[in-house]
């Protein structure tokens, strides 16, 4: 922010300004042109991302797929997205003005609500993790931190323009560990190995030959731990604010 005499007087991050409310109502305005059928899916469009794809669409919607199509032509032809060159099924809000409009207008348990459809599920032992995967192209990359986990993402939206961000470089794999979020709350099994077996699951399920390991925070000795298990399957190990040891933990 700079005052009359061009000197800055305060440095704000832009995702931390908010859209005038003149601007949302602009955009407002394109989308009540729309079919109510076709408002409501990039509603829930929004919920997945500034970029998204239509399966995990067709998961939250539950719209078969031909109908998604459809809709998503008649949005492309409002000129409020588009396909992702050289990405079958996958599509981006044409700025990223229309996906904020979109989501800040839900309320918060709709979000986690529709974000909990549009997520997939790994297997370990029987037990369900619930996972998601950012971007289309680029390494993969794995987020082992509790905070750092589709069940928080939808709840705030500074951890979802950071995702949104580094999902334009990588694909970005978040999953909520069990006992969290949308996963899984077995009686037993919260140790550091059944931990290891929970990540191995999901990236198997992702079907991920190696992918880079962020430990952050609590993350860290999980992340540390994987990267000396299965060295074959970890491109690189990046840590956080964190420690190679949860003094709380015997293992």
């Amino acid at each position: 922010i700079y005052n009359k005499d061009g000197r800055c007087v305060a440095d704000i991050p832009v995702e931390q300004m908010g859209i005038p409310e003149e601007v949302k109502e602009i955009i407002r305005m394109r989308l009540a042109r729309l079919s109510d059928e076709c408002d409501s899916v990039l509603t829930i469009a929004s919920v997945l991302g500034r970029d998204f794809g239509i399966d995990a669409l067709k998961r939250a919607s539950d719209l078969p797929e031909n109908r998604l199509l459809e809709l998503l032509e008649e949005a492309s032809l409002a000129r409020l997205i588009r396909d992702v060159p050289g990405f079958v099924g996958q599509y981006t809000f044409s700025h990223a003005l229309i996906h904020e409009t979109l989501y800040e207008d839900l309320t918060t348990t709709r979000r986690v609500r529709l974000h909990g459809q549009a997520l997939q599920y790994a297997d370990n032992g029987g037990v369900k993790l619930a996972y998601e995967v950012l971007g289309r192209a680029g390494p993969y990359f794995i987020a082992t931190g509790l905070t750092n986990c589709p069940a928080v993402r939808p709840r705030n939206w500074a951890l979802t323009t950071q995702w949104d961000r580094i999902a334009r470089f990588c694909r970005v794999i978040l999953y909520d560990r069990r006992g969290v979020g949308f996963s899984e709350a077995p009686g037993t099994g919260y140790e550091l190995t059944t931990s290891l077996g929970d990540l191995h699951s999901v990236l198997n399920a992702v079907d991920v030959g190696r992918a880079f390991i962020w430990g952050a925070t609590d993350g860290g000795p999980l992340a540390i731990a994987y990267a000396a298990s299965y060295p074959e399957r970890v491109a690189g190990l990046i840590l956080a604010g964190t420690t190679p040891r949860l003094w709380s933990s015997d293992d």
